[in-house]
């Protein structure tokens, strides 16, 4: 069930992007992540790129509450 408005998720989307133009991204190497880029053949670069191409309308969910390690930022879901 979405969590946010689409104004939320247009400021998140917004922000990310400014973000990505400074920064990167550090991705969690975990096996399941790795082995989703693999089944889908999404190379690393691709990986950037499809994030930098999300919009509000692929929103799916979040912010979510990091279970794993709660001293990360919450997450967010999208489906492209």
């Amino acid at each position: 069930m979405p969590n946010s408005t689409k104004e939320q998720v247009e400021s998140f989307l917004n922000d990310l992007h400014t973000k990505l133009n400074v920064f990167s991204i550090v991705f969690e190497q975990r096996d399941k992540n790795r082995q989703a880029l693999s089944d889908l053949e999404i190379t690393h670069s691709q990986r950037i790129d499809f994030i930098l191409s999300m919009k509000p309308e692929d929103y799916v969910d979040g912010p979510i509450k990091d279970t794993n390690d709660t001293t990360r930022p919450d997450y967010w879901v999208f489906g492209i």
